[in-house]
């Protein structure tokens, strides 16, 4: 049975700041992340339509929040992952088991010292969700809402949630259209983007922040939402987070 949360929404908060740009050139080079992932606007919790609030403005798993939402379990699937020494991250997509519709797409980073070695094979085994395994696992948690998007989508967010032709120019200044959650091309999307080497993640922190976190998303067209988030364990920040719904999707 999917898991429940209780109705409680927090505040954004960002004390402990994400830098988008370089988070996002883990898994695509400078030249692909627009073009691939998107373009993102920072935004408030109030401009976001009702749906979209309760997906992404809280501070609970995003697994749980789901399941709830749709009324029906996740499963993940891993699209690319890369693990080097004890930091882990992947690019992933939440589907509704009874469907295998993308509920939810996501980039996440790992530092997996933090963690005890069972819950560490459980997340590189890359068979349930994350946060699946730290709640069935009790891991003393902390999930703290960092910033809210507009995302206009890239390539691997229309892999997930298509248009027709017709509606990605029209306008979606009077709120969200219905749309049931579309299938995806898992193998496709996992090959459509350049994910990044060891020496590009070395060297993002100084890249350019103009085609991710810069860039204003226009006012016209389809739309997704995203927020970044962090899981602390312990006390101490071991998981950074960037998950999109699709800002169309009502139930």
């Amino acid at each position: 049975m999917p898991m429940t949360i209780p109705p409680e929404t927090s505040i954004p908060s960002s004390s402990y700041p994400i830098d988008l740009s370089s988070f996002v050139q883990l898994f695509y080079d400078d030249q692909a992340s627009e073009r691939c992932l998107g373009r993102f606007e920072k935004c408030t919790v109030e401009s976001m339509p009702a749906h979209v609030q309760r997906l992404l403005a809280h501070e609970h798993h995003m697994t749980v929040t789901v399941e709830q939402h749709f009324n029906a379990e996740v499963e993940l699937k891993v699209l690319q992952s890369q693990h080097t020494g004890e930091t882990y991250w992947r690019k992933i997509v939440l589907t509704l088991r009874d469907s295998a519709r993308v509920a939810m797409f996501g980039l996440v980073r790992i530092d997996l010292k933090i963690l005890d070695a069972p819950i560490r094979n459980a997340i590189r085994d890359q068979q349930a969700p994350l946060g699946r395994i730290l709640i069935e696992n009790d891991v003393l948690r902390k999930v703290r809402l960092v910033d809210l998007y507009r995302i206009e989508p890239g390539e691997d967010l229309l892999a997930c949630w298509p248009r027709p032709s017709s509606e990605r120019s029209a306008d979606t200044a009077n709120g969200p259209k219905s749309s049931s959650l579309a299938p995806i091309d898992l193998a496709a999307l996992s090959t459509a983007s350049t994910a990044s080497t060891a020496s590009t993640a070395s060297t993002a922190s100084t890249a350019s922040t103009t085609s991710v976190d810069g860039a204003r998303a226009p006012t016209h067209g389809p739309c997704c939402y995203g927020r970044t988030a962090l899981i602390y364990c312990d006390h101490r920040p071991v998981i950074e987070l960037l998950e999109i719904v699709d800002g169309q999707i009502e139930t």
